[in-house]
């Protein structure tokens, strides 16, 4: 029940602070799943290129570096103890396959999502929704949003730094997200064993009918009261408590979305922008390594389609790039 008493004094502590709601419209929902989408998908290519020989050498590669474990940036700790961390399905999945885990709970994201997107008018009738008026389904919804994104910025931190620190080119990644790494390692690690304890065939939908066939998905404040006056808590599953949870945290998302939301969109270009850049820089070196490879082996191969696989990507943030300037 903690859970839910923390989601009642959030809702207070908008209230008591006077902090004037707008809305939260449906289009800006549905962009921030496809930029969520987008990120997911390129995690899938980038996995997809290698094979369980190629992750295990690059892992053992890794563990042969010698790391400076008094910088204040350095994660290889983290990292080191990764594997040990997960639990369950999670944990035999990571020991097969390095990133094993993350490669599944990307493709588990990218379902979600689709099943978000696809329900979006049914989880969200109208074409906007202020704070108090959103219900359980939508604290979920904001709650699956959180989630990914924790995972997204902990994976892009955890594989580039791994990819850096094996190719030379940095033992450290950036200071914000070394930090960022840190602080939320123990919600990533969670994420991951969540959704691989999940059963296969799980679907958020499912989930959110299952609320309302009880009764449950409630506005969160109406009357002067909260919904917890009347929320049976053994109504809500695992899963259901889980999303809430991130919910919660995901007020500020939502607060985020309706102040900041051009500010937000600017914060994407640049991170397309570095992202763009860190591609370039990766698909050159890529390139220099494809000189000192046999033309006639099968790794030519493997790094003649990944350079591919980049120049596509790079060509497609050029186009986002070049359209919000040009907005």
């Amino acid at each position: 029940m903690s859970i839910l008493r923390n989601l009642e004094q959030s809702i207070f502590k908008y209230m008591k602070d006077k902090i004037k709601l707008g809305s939260l419209n449906k289009e800006q929902i549905a962009q921030v799943i496809q930029f969520q989408m987008e990120t997911l998908k390129s995690f899938s290519r980038s996995f997809s290129s290698f094979d369980r020989a190629s992750m295990l050498k690059l892992m053992e590669k890794y563990q042969g570096l010698q790391f400076n474990k008094s910088h204040k940036h350095d994660i290889s700790k983290y990292v080191f103890s990764f594997k040990n961390q997960l639990s369950g399905k999670a944990s035999a999945i990571e020991k097969s396959k390095p990133f094993g885990a993350q490669e599944a709970t990307t493709a588990f994201f990218i379902k979600i999502l689709t099943e978000v997107n696809k329900n979006l008018d049914d989880l969200f009738p109208k074409e906007s929704v202020t704070l108090f008026e959103c219900k359980l389904s939508n604290v979920m919804v904001l709650g699956i949003l959180r989630e990914i994104d924790i995972f997204c910025k902990c994976t892009t931190t955890h594989w580039t730094h791994t990819i850096d620190a094996c190719t030379g080119s940095s033992l450290v990644p950036l200071g914000y997200q070394a930090e960022y790494f840190a602080n939320h390692f123990d919600k990533y690690i969670d994420i991951i064993n969540d959704v691989h304890d999940k059963e296969h065939n799980y679907s958020f939908m499912k989930d959110v009918g299952d609320i309302q066939q009880k009764n449950s998905d409630m506005v969160l404040y109406a009357n002067q009261q909260s919904f917890l006056n009347f929320l049976n808590p053994s109504n809500l599953s695992k899963t259901a408590m889980q999303h809430v949870k991130y919910g919660i945290f995901g007020f500020g998302i939502f607060t985020w979305v309706l102040s900041l939301w051009d500010d937000w969109k600017h914060i994407q270009y640049l991170r397309n922008k570095d992202f763009k850049e860190w591609m370039e820089n990766r698909a050159a070196l890529l390139r220099l390594e494809l000189m000192n490879t046999n033309p006639n082996s099968p790794e030519y191969l493997r790094l003649v389609n990944i350079i591919k696989s980049y120049d596509a990507k790079i060509a497609e943030y050029d186009r986002k790039l070049a359209n919000y300037e040009k907005e």
